[in-house]
């Protein structure tokens, strides 16, 4: 009994470091977002020391090990089980950033601190439903509240390919 409580706590505790690499890979993503428009030689600075487009390489090989390894924590979990756990990983999130830049978006205008033209940037009914289900950037529909959100249509697809191929009868790899 002893001994599953230390695996247990050796689990959480390597976890904890994948967080940490996690968390400073999206902050070297968000550094260099936040100084990459800037023309001060300080910010050019931190965007070198920070290289935050390589804060988005570290963290999708992060995020595909944790992947791999909740998958081989549930062994028998079904391919639909899989992708649903994953999809309410992603999508409830994504949709509230949307609903907040909306209202932060309304805000500004409402306060007449920005003028939006609406009928320009506001997506039709056919965009809505990509950038909704994060299928608008294969079909080049930029995401007008949340720019960002191009990186979670590759995740999407990450795990769909993924899932695909742990989840295929293996006769259907006697090929490889």
């Amino acid at each position: 009994m002893d001994s599953i409580i230390i695996m247990q706590k050796q689990s959480n505790l390597r976890y904890e470091s994948l967080d940490g690499v996690r968390g400073l890979a999206a902050l070297m993503v968000m550094c260099c977002h936040g100084f990459g428009h800037s023309q001060t030689l300080l910010d050019h600075a931190w965007r070198w020391m920070l290289h935050g487009d390589h804060g988005l390489f570290i963290f999708f090989t992060v995020s595909g090990y944790c992947i791999l390894a909740a998958i081989e924590s549930h062994p028998q979990q079904s391919f639909p089980t899989y992708f649903i756990r994953r999809c309410l990983r992603i999508f409830p999130p994504f949709w509230a950033s949307i609903a907040f830049s909306i209202a932060l978006m309304l805000l500004t205008v409402l306060t007449g601190q920005r003028q939006i033209p609406w009928l320009e940037t506001f997506p039709t009914a056919s965009q809505w439903l990509h950038i909704l289900t994060l299928t608008h950037t294969n079909l080049g529909i930029g995401d007008p509240y949340n720019g960002v959100s191009w990186t979670l249509c590759y995740e999407l697809q990450f795990y769909i390919a993924l899932g695909v191929m742990l989840y295929m009868p293996r006769r259907l790899w006697s090929w490889y």
